[in-house]
Order: C-alpha cells, then sequence, then structure tokens
C-alpha cells in the first residue's frame, strides 16, 4: 500500500473529493468524555485529563443517512418510512456527505458511517502507557440506546473532529496526516 503525507488541509480536499459512497479507514485519537467520579461508589476518577482513546476504524464516507436507516428497517422486516431530522451540529461543506463544519464556523468534522471497530484502545496522555479498558468503566456513563432509527441494529454515525485524525485510508493510498 502506498503511503503519503499530507497536510490537514489537504486531507479535507482529498475527502471532499470523493464521488459516491465509498470505504475508508479512519485513525484517530481523543480524550474521551469521562465522569468525574465513579458511578459505583463515588471515587473521584484519577485517569480525568490523562487519558487518549485510540481507535482505529473502518467506515463508509458519502452515505445517505436516510437511506440507511431505511434499508436497515427494511432488513429487520420493518417499513421504510425513517425521515431525518434537521441537523444541530453544523452543516455539509462541498458537495458531498463528508466534512461537516460545526456552526462556529471553526471546527471541521469528518462524518462517516461506522462498520467495523478495527482497533481501539486507552492510552495515558502523560507516558503514553495502556490503560485497561475495565479499569476506567466505572468513569463512562452508560450510553442510551439508540430508539429513534426503529432498529434493533443501529445504523453508527461518527462525526471526528479533524484535528484528531491521524491517519486514513481510501483507495489502496494511505495518507498520514502531518501537523
Amino acid at each position: 500500500m502506498k503511503t503519503q503525507e499530507i497536510t490537514r488541509d489537504q486531507m479535507i480536499e482529498i475527502l471532499n473529493a470523493i464521488k459516491g459512497c465509498k470505504p475508508v479507514t479512519i485513525e484517530f485519537a481523543s480524550p474521551p468524555k469521562m465522569l468525574t467520579k465513579s458511578k459505583v461508589d463515588k471515587s473521584p476518577n484519577p485517569y480525568r485529563d490523562d487519558v487518549l482513546k485510540v481507535r482505529r476504524y473502518n467506515g463508509m464516507v458519502n452515505f445517505e443517512y436516510e437511506n440507511s436507516v431505511n434499508n436497515q428497517r427494511e432488513r429487520e422486516g420493518g417499513e421504510k418510512d425513517f425521515k431525518v431530522g434537521q441537523a444541530s451540529y453544523g452543516t455539509h461543506v462541498g458537495d458531498n456527505r463528508i466534512i461537516v463544519e460545526h456552526e462556529d464556523g471553526i471546527r471541521k468534522y469528518v462524518q462517516f458511517k461506522l462498520e467495523n471497530v478495527i482497533e481501539q484502545h486507552y492510552e495515558k496522555i502523560s507516558d503514553g502507557s495502556l490503560i485497561d479498558t475495565q479499569s476506567l468503566s466505572d468513569f463512562f456513563s452508560d450510553r442510551p440506546a439508540n430508539k429513534g432509527q426503529g432498529v434493533e441494529k443501529s445504523i453508527k454515525i461518527q462525526r471526528i473532529l479533524a484535528t484528531n485524525i491521524k491517519a486514513f485510508v481510501h483507495n489502496k493510498v494511505r495518507y498520514e496526516i502531518i501537523d
């Protein structure tokens, strides 16, 4: 596989040029949302502000969310009557549905449909050491099930802050982001 170093602005240009629904692999790292105290015993969170969640995901970019949900409804024997509501997070940039600009006009996100988690782990920001996921579990809030789609297997949408992306693979080229 060919590897190419690019800037973040070049990443936005490359992604915005994708035509049609296409597979990508995205590698990114961001601080996870954590509770300040344990949900079990209310002890202080010793990991707060010193954890990165590092992920490598496969997904589809430039997909139609409404079509994806309706296709899943049909696979599960339901009606294809899902309608997308008004987006509250920002607006799409360009002619496709990959780059989303936050309403603040500064932050940009890459939107894709999660298909597969290839790798996911937590590490300490201070020294890069791995943290066992089980030791963090008491400091994450419970996530509610997505009931709005009306499906058992929900369509998972990821909007990744562009500054958190470290690399991505598209059309057999690995693009590594340099800051």
